[in-house]
């Protein structure tokens, strides 16, 4: 079973390139206070540093904390989606003091992006 026809993998190979990248360049600039697992708060680290609008930032306080800053009634689906990335990094975060939050969200966001650009 292939997932992608042959007229769209160069897209979705285009697509993976410039959507990771961008992840990374903004993974980049703020790698020292996003990546700290330690008793810190998640609000100030995300939310101080990092100016965009949507979920991005209430997606990052959640997969780190798991405290919701949304109403979940609204998008409950949200949440199931964030709920396994939160696990993870809730096995990552304690032994390593490395908070992974925003590494597991850039991969769901460049696989969203790019299923996004081949659809």
């Amino acid at each position: 079973m292939q997932i992608l026809r042959k007229e769209e993998r160069p897209i979705a190979g285009v697509a993976l390139v410039v959507f990771a990248a961008l992840n990374a360049l903004l993974i980049a600039n703020h790698w020292q206070s996003f990546t700290r697992g330690a008793h810190v708060g998640f609000w100030s680290v995300f939310y101080n540093h990092l100016n965009m609008s949507g979920y991005d930032i209430f997606s990052l306080i959640f997969i780190s904390c798991m405290r919701l800053h949304w109403n979940a009634l609204r998008h409950p689906l949200f949440v199931v989606v964030l709920l396994p990335l939160f696990w993870l990094n809730r096995l990552i975060m304690p032994p390593t003091e490395f908070n992974a939050a925003v590494l597991l969200m850039a991969a769901l966001l460049v696989a969203a992006d790019v299923w996004g650009a081949v659809l």
